[in-house]
């Protein structure tokens, strides 16, 4: 009896030896593929009065930076605009001017006149396919200055969408947190850098991943102990789209401590192409709201994939938090959210006036991505292999990972030079831009 315990403890080793060399042994991780045999979304038109910032026809005729108002967008891309300067005499470029001369008001007035055919054929520009990236800029002229000294902010929420909680963090939408952008915003078709590569042998960053997400722009100050009800935030933000670039590589590396570097890289915000007032668009998520709001996102690769160019699509109603909800996680998690950028400096979501922690007028917030990124976290048998690769070691083990992810970072679908990005929100037009080294 004694015996037959001996024999079978023995073979129990044995086997759980044979495990772990075999784990250790086989680089045989899961390699998943966000691509999908997918019809390409369709999205609702413009229908709302929706604000550009746009360069005139003739730069050179003295006329700076103007906001104009949409009046014709062909499947997501704005086609003709008026100068909103013929609302507001002297308005000039950028959200500050936009703000203090009511200039939601009066794109709404121009859009009443338009839709009544009272509209001058003389004020009407039109924009060429060849021009938008020249002509067609970010919503927002934040700069880099503002958001050091916090008088703007960026700020991502991350797992804001189960499905991309589950991709890439296997961690619950509830377990969602806010992090700083410390990135000027590029227009809706202005090329994407990759950057220098980070790891020798490689020609430039591996891991660089595409998120299509809706987006506000604060449009007052908001205190973020006194905030507006959820019926009333819609009076104080408008909406727009981004897109959250990101290197994944800093976020394999370091987790949450690497989530501000790993998103601010010069060119990782294209914003755009317009904003649309909160007043007129409520989108519908778990939390409340009136509009069903669809995203898409397709990546037409350099070279072409067999099972097509289809990554994200999806619906706001997936979205676990609504603006107010997102403004409360921003209260909860402020004190712990300060992350360094790629100086090591501490980037937080919050400024503090006359000791209140505030959200100042002119920041934007991002409301998180579905699914359908290009990283996926390991799964339970490939965490096991991970952990032996790297001889038991979370650090070594984060690595074996990054490498895994950098070896087959194109059967995963990390954005490569080329690649085009072509993303689309109902109401909130659509972004098409290259990738580039």
């Amino acid at each position: 009896m004694r015996y037959g315990k001996v024999l079978a403890a023995v073979a129990v080793t044995l086997l759980l030896v044979g495990f772990v060399l075999w784990l250790r042994d086989h680089d045989d991780l899961t390699v998943p593929n966000p691509r999908h045999l997918h019809p390409p979304s369709k999205h609702e038109p413009l229908e709302l009065p929706a604000l550009v910032r746009y360069l005139p026809r003739q730069p050179g005729d003295g006329r700076g930076i103007r906001w104009g108002l949409v009046l014709r967008a062909r499947d997501g891309v704005p086609e003709e605009i008026v100068d909103l300067e013929r609302a507001i005499p002297g308005l000039g470029g950028g959200l500050e001017e936009l703000l203090e001369r009511d200039g939601f008001a009066a794109a709404e007035s121009l859009w009443s006149q338009a839709k009544a055919g009272n509209i001058d054929p003389t004020w009407i520009e039109r924009l060429t396919p060849d021009s938008l990236t020249a002509r067609v800029l970010a919503p927002l002229d934040t700069t880099l200055a503002q958001l050091a000294s916090r008088e703007r902010l960026i700020v991502g929420v991350g797992l804001n969408y189960a499905e991309h909680a589950a991709d890439v963090a296997q961690q619950a939408a509830e377990d969602a947190f806010a992090f700083a952008k410390m990135v000027e915003p590029t227009g809706a078709y202005s090329s994407v850098r990759l950057g220098p590569a980070e790891i020798p042998g490689q020609e430039y960053a591996s891991l660089i991943d595409y998120e299509v997400e809706l987006a506000f722009v604060v449009l007052e100050d908001l205190a973020l102990d006194a905030l507006p009800a959820a019926d009333e935030l819609a009076e104080h933000i408008a909406w727009v789209q981004a897109n959250d670039v990101t290197n994944r590589l800093p976020i394999l590396l370091e987790g949450d401590a690497g989530f501000t570097q790993a998103k601010s890289q010069p060119t990782f915000l294209p914003l755009g192409p317009w904003l649309v007032h909160g007043r007129h668009l409520r989108p519908r998520t778990a939390a409340g709201g009136e509009d069903a709001v669809s995203l898409s996102l397709r990546v037409e690769e350099e070279r072409p994939h067999e099972r097509g160019s289809q990554r994200q699509h999806s619906s706001s109603q997936e979205m676990v938090r609504g603006p107010r909800e997102i403004l409360e996680l921003i209260v909860k998690n402020w004190p712990q959210s300060e992350r360094p950028d790629a100086d090591g400096i501490p980037r937080g979501v919050v400024r503090i006036g006359d000791g209140r922690p505030m959200i100042p007028r002119g920041s934007l917030i991002l409301t998180g991505t579905p699914g359908g990124t290009a990283i996926e976290a390991p799964g339970g048998l490939d965490r096991a292999r991970l952990f032996m690769l790297g001889n038991l070691s979370p650090r070594a083990a984060r690595e074996e990972f990054a490498l895994h992810c950098v070896r087959h970072r194109l059967e995963m679908g990390f954005l490569s030079p080329g690649d085009v990005v072509d993303a689309q929100i109902d109401y909130l037009g659509r972004q098409r831009w290259v990738v580039v080294r």
